[in-house]
């Protein structure tokens, strides 16, 4: 190293220009600046010392070389301090992505290290900083080396104040941090309307705004600050580009509805598709470079650009705003990819337009959207208005033919309802009659106990008859009100066994249908029969009938406070107990438990 240095300094005194430090806060050296692109980086520095006819001035505020991969760059420049005290200077690289530097202090055979796979990290600066001290009146000489193996090769140095350097270096921060702020308000924004109108443009969207951040800030060298052992591998850049590429497809598709709207388009963009995906491959296995990869990109915002303006133009205005956003986008991306391709430097005066651009594109696209839903509800309003307008006219037809069904309906409802009156009247008479003969036969009888079976069949008929007579003289023929039919049943039984000094309670307040009354009327019939022949041997007490409904479920508890069943004799106290264990087993399909602790408790649920 000592050798090396000696060799430099004896050569390149002769043809390295001295570079006078002064008071400035910042100074742009690369124009004094010589260069030596060795792109095979093969070169020893001995050889370079020995073959000054290679170095190149550089004359320019920035170097641009573009997409160089495995080279190495040299730089060489003499400094010189022309005060009468010391100083402290910061020789700036000014190219967060710049990979790895070294620089090479000849004259005090010193090595510094920076770039952001070789600096520690979490770093504090942007850019790439060395903090240089200077004697009074000390020149130093330095070289410097370089190499980037996934980005363009730009170099440019400047000279700086150390206290104008942090500040320069802490609103660049600033500026990074503002922008990470808006871009992620615009994408929580747009996630939030994702999940609203589970629109699948607002994913794409999401995805494309996210890939410009990261590249945004993986550029403005925005990562190494906060994270350690940051490093950014050739296969991640073209994942991320992919990523990007992906999205944008898949939200033109979205957004236009190229499969309903344009069927050519979609097949296009189809197979454009598939056409990322070969060159994604072609990428990350080194067979195509990045130089054609960003052209072919760039291809691509342009032809979305044309997409939008043929969909423009027939008549879907609401793509303004995607096509300004593309356009934009578009002459960002053909800037920062000539600044890399090493055409153009002056963008250099404008750091941070990058992320102007896509700020505004990110805000357009975001703009494109809320017009695209308006003009859907535009839209949806117009059908709505002509489908209300047809729907009048129809509603008017419909009405009148409405009108004349309905008084044929009722009309028929009418007569039928008559007829069903009629019909239970008839039933109900003829089942009186059947009562009066009964009765005929039973005054004619000396034997009590064919009397009492007389008597119970004359329940059990009376019951049905009671059903037909309640649906005869009701209005709504289609239900009974349980309370009433209950009622009436109980007050017929207690007349028909002369039971007065029982009292009979019926508390209901449900409505059945005519099947469920004529089961529910003949078990209540044979309980209520049974009580009074066996439950009260002094013919006094009192029932407690209740009829509930839960769910689909009724419940039907019929409680007397008479001396009770004896258990072992239930099943074979009478014939009445025997039909209700059928009516309420295998006509309503339900269940009866029978509670004799205190007096005899019915519950029958169906």
């Amino acid at each position: 190293m000592k050798r090396v240095c000696l060799l430099f300094l004896f050569f390149h005194t002769l043809f390295a220009q001295t570079i006078l430090l002064d008071e400035n806060h910042i100074k742009n050296i690369t124009p004094f600046t010589k260069y030596y692109l060795d792109k095979n980086s093969s070169l020893h520095p001995d050889y370079l010392l020995h073959h000054k006819q290679l170095w190149k001035p550089t004359k320019s505020k920035a170097l641009l070389l573009g997409y160089q991969y495995d080279a190495t760059l040299w730089l060489l420049f003499r400094l010189k301090n022309p005060f009468d005290k010391t100083i402290t200077k910061v020789l700036e690289y000014d190219y967060p992505i710049q990979e790895k530097i070294w620089l090479y202090d000849i004259n005090n055979s010193k090595m510094y290290k920076s770039g952001y796979r070789l600096k520690p990290l979490p770093a504090f600066h942007i850019t790439h900083p060395f903090f240089l001290h200077f004697k009074p009146h000390e020149e130093k000489l330095f070289l410097l080396k370089a190499q980037n193996n996934n980005v363009g090769f730009i170099a440019k140095l400047n000279i700086l104040d150390p206290s104008y350097y942090e500040i320069k270096n802490e609103n660049d921060k600033l500026i990074t941090i503002l922008f990470l702020g808006a871009m992620s308000a615009l994408i929580a924004y747009n996630i939030f309307l994702l999940f609203m109108t589970e629109d699948a443009s607002y994913l794409y969207y999401v995805l494309m705004v996210s890939s410009f951040l990261l590249l945004e800030l993986f550029e403005s060298g925005f990562f190494p600050l906060f994270f350690e052992n940051f490093t950014m591998s050739t296969t991640a850049i073209y994942t991320l580009l992919l990523i990007m590429a992906l999205s944008i497809i898949m939200f033109t598709v979205e957004f236009l509805q190229t499969k309903k709207n344009f069927p050519k388009i979609h097949a296009f963009l189809q197979s454009l598709i598939v056409s990322t995906l070969i060159l994604y491959l072609l990428n990350i296995t080194e067979i195509v470079s990045t130089t054609p990869q960003r052209i072919i990109y760039m291809v691509m915002f342009l032809i979305m650009i044309v997409i939008g303006l043929y969909a423009y133009f027939k008549g879907y205005k609401h793509t303004i705003y995607y096509i300004i956003g593309w356009i934009l986008l578009f002459v960002v991306a053909v800037l920062l990819g000539l600044r890399q391709a090493g055409f153009i430097s002056w963008i250099d005066n404008f750091p941070h337009l990058g992320k102007l651009f896509i700020f505004l594109e990110a805000i357009l696209f975001s703009m494109a959207l809320s017009a695209r839903i308006n003009a859907y509800k535009a839209e949806k309003e117009r059908a709505t208005k002509l489908l209300l307008e047809k729907k009048e006219i129809e509603k008017a037809k419909l009405e009148a033919y409405a009108e004349q069904k309905t008084q044929e309906l009722t009309k028929a409802l009418e007569e039928k309802n008559v007829l069903l009156k009629e019909l239970h009247h008839r039933v109900k008479n003829n089942l009186q009659i059947i009562i009066s003969l009964l009765r005929l036969q039973s005054d004619k009888l000396s034997d009590q106990k064919m009397q009492s079976i007389l008597t119970e069949a004359e329940s059990r008929i009376r019951a049905l008859s009671s059903v037909h007579e309640m649906l005869y003289k009701s209005d709504n023929i289609a239900y009974i009100n349980a309370q009433d039919y209950i009622q009436m049943l109980a007050n017929e039984l207690q007349h028909l066994f002369s039971t007065k000094n029982i009292d009979i309670h019926v508390h209901s307040n449900v409505n059945f249908t005519m099947d469920k009354a004529i089961y529910t009327g003949l078990i209540i019939n044979e309980l209520l029969t049974n009580a009074f022949k066996h439950a009260f041997p002094d013919n006094k007490g009192a029932i407690f009938i209740t009829l509930g409904q839960k769910e689909d479920l009724y419940i039907l508890t019929i409680r007397d406070t008479g001396k009770g069943l004896n258990n072992s004799n239930i099943s074979k106290e009478s014939l009445g107990l025997k039909l209700v264990d059928i009516l309420v087993h295998h006509q309503l399909k339900g269940k009866i438990d029978i509670d004799t602790s205190l007096g005899t408790k019915y519950t029958i649920t169906f």
